[in-house]
Formats: structure tokens, sequence, C-alpha cells
């Protein structure tokens, strides 16, 4: 083994500079390494790790992929291989290298985790879901498992067996943020809106900047007929994001419930600024027009909802009814026979 003057080796100096985070100094010994060691597996591995730290993707799969030509048991080459694999979306080599690393060492749970996190990203929820539960098999104290799983029910609707896992992220980490608020989404899918708002507060409460968490409060306090409450946490939600454009439009629907209509229809511009494509607001800010007497900028936005989506039931019925009310009563039953016709098709 080459030597600096001191007489340390090449490797030696490698390992101390990785472990300080010097990583370009690493692989500079260890390549001092490879060249007396060319069949270590080992070094090349070392070498590779310390590439993958610094983003450097290609030659750290040039040293895995050494590695594992020098030595094909080498499971932890396969599994860091996957992983820099799946950075690189290429999440059908990174599920070979996760495969051949579980068929190398069966009992850790990280492979399978990470197997299900690729098969995800090809859209098989299926195979995912097999995997994390293998892994919970494996390791049943990784609040991450659980979570990885709950998102994948979630996804399925399958909301009990998701809550269920997040019940269980929780129990292991009592301040994961991120768990109540999956869990208040689901509940709320369930239609346990009140258990929706309780874990939604805990989330604000763990985070007061979490923004979505106050949207979606806001939301379920409107359907409650909490009006007044769900204005001011969309209000909130809007100082943590003044370009939050659902949130703009749904506190318009809120504050229509209310009967304040100037400030719906602000609401309703502010989201078309933000979006001049977002036909419910046209349409919404149609009817308060219409609820106000002014019936031509309601023709008008009922219009816009018609040019943007011309499959748009209820603005044909909404426009339907100016038109009657302005005599243009073929238009309106024009409008009217449209509504029929939709509605056969759906």
């Amino acid at each position: 083994m080459k030597k600096y003057p001191d007489g340390t080796d090449w490797l030696t100096t490698a390992q101390a500079k990785y472990e300080r985070q010097d990583y370009s100094g690493a692989i500079a010994d260890y390549t001092q390494a490879i060249a007396s060691y060319p069949q270590d597996a080992n070094i090349y591995y070392a070498r590779g790790v310390a590439r993958h730290r610094l983003s450097d993707y290609a030659g750290a799969i040039e040293d895995y992929t050494k590695a594992i030509a020098l030595n094909p048991q080498q499971v932890e080459a396969y599994y860091n291989r996957g992983i820099v694999r799946h950075h690189l979306s290429d999440y059908g080599g990174a599920i070979e290298d996760y495969t051949k690393a579980i068929a190398l060492n069966p009992q850790d749970a990280d492979f399978y985790n990470n197997r299900g996190l690729s098969w995800y990203q090809l859209g098989d929820k299926s195979q995912a879901l097999a995997d994390y539960t293998q892994a919970i098999a494996l390791n049943p104290v990784d609040a991450q498992l659980y979570y990885n799983r709950a998102y994948i029910y979630n996804e399925s609707a399958a909301y009990t067996n998701a809550i269920a896992d997040y019940d269980r992220v929780i129990n292991l980490t009592p301040e994961n943020v991120e768990a109540y608020y999956y869990r208040g989404n689901n509940r709320y899918y369930l239609g346990d809106k009140l258990g929706a708002i309780e874990d939604l507060s805990r989330a604000i409460e763990l985070n007061p900047n979490y923004t979505d968490a106050y949207y979606n409060r806001a939301y379920i306090k409107s359907e409650l007929g909490e009006h007044q409450s769900a204005i001011a946490d969309y209000n909130l939600a809007l100082q943590l994001n003044p370009n939050y454009t659902d949130a703009y439009y749904n506190r318009g629907n809120t504050q229509y419930q209310l009967g304040n209509l100037a400030a719906a229809i602000e609401d309703y511009e502010r989201t078309i600024a933000l979006e001049p494509n977002y036909v419910d607001a046209y349409n919404n800010r149609g009817t308060v027009f219409s609820k106000q007497g002014d019936l031509q900028k309601a023709m008008d936005d009922y219009n816009r909802v018609l040019s943007l989506d011309a499959n748009y039931i209820r603005a044909y019925e909404n426009r339907a009814y100016i038109r009657s009310q302005l005599g243009d009563l073929a238009g309106a039953e024009a409008d009217r026979q449209q509504v029929q016709r939709l509605k056969k098709l759906n």
C-alpha cells in the first residue's frame, strides 16, 4: 500500500477524510488506494459512497458497479446503486438492484421499503404495498414504514387502513405533523369532520405555519356552517401564502354563504387574477352578480365559463335563467336543451 511520508496509508487517510466530510479528499485518497489494490471491491464501494455524497451519480454508479463485478455478494453496493438509480428516475433499475439486495439479505427492512418507493413511482401500488408490509414485519417500530404504507392506502381510498397506520405513526412519533395532517384528511373522507378538525388543529399547533392545514380546516368548518371561523382560517392561510388560489375561491364561497356579496366578488376576482381559466370562479361570480341584479355581468361570466368548458352543465342552467330574465326565451330554451343532452351523456 502506498503511504504518505509519515507512514499513513491512503485507505486510512481516505476514511478519516470521509468522516470529516471532506469527500473530495477522500475520493482522491481512495483513488490512490485503488491503484495499489485494483481488485479490492470494498475500496470501489467506499469511493462510490463518497461520490454519491457529492452528487456525482454517474461516478457513484460506476464505482458500485465495479464493486459488484469484483464481489457479486456486495449487498450494500446493490442497495446504494439502487438508491442512486431511484434518484435518477431509473425506477426499473432501482427495483432490480433492491431485489438483488433482498436476495442476498432478506431480513433488511430498508431494502423492501426502498423497493416499495420505486414500485410506487412506477405506478404499481400493489407491489409497493406488499413491500411496505414486509418492511413493517421486519421492523415494526419504524414510523416511516407505516407512514409510507398509509400514503398508499390513502391514494387507494382505503381510508380506514390509512388511519390505522397514521395511528401507529403518531404512537411512535407523537409530534409527527404530517401524520396528524393526513390522518385528519382521511377522517374527513370517512365523514368524521370533527375528528378531522381535531387532527388538523393538532398539526397547526405543532406547525403554526402549516398553510394547507389552515385551508383544509377552513373548508371543513364551512361545511359545518362555522363560516366566520372558516374565514378566519382562510385568512391565516392567505397570510402565509398570498397566492393560494383555492383559498381565495373558497373564502369567496364562504362569504357568499354569509351574504357578504361584495366580499365574495372580490375573492372570486382575486382567484381569476391568479388563475384566469378558473371556471368555477367565473360561474360563482356570475351567481353573485345575478343575485345583485346585474344580469349582464352574470351573462358575461357564464359565457366565459362556457368558452372555457363547453360541458359545464351548471353554467348552461344559470345562463338559461339569465336569458329568460332578459327576455331571450329562445336562447334560454336552447340552454335547457343542452343541459338535457349533457345529462344524458353523463
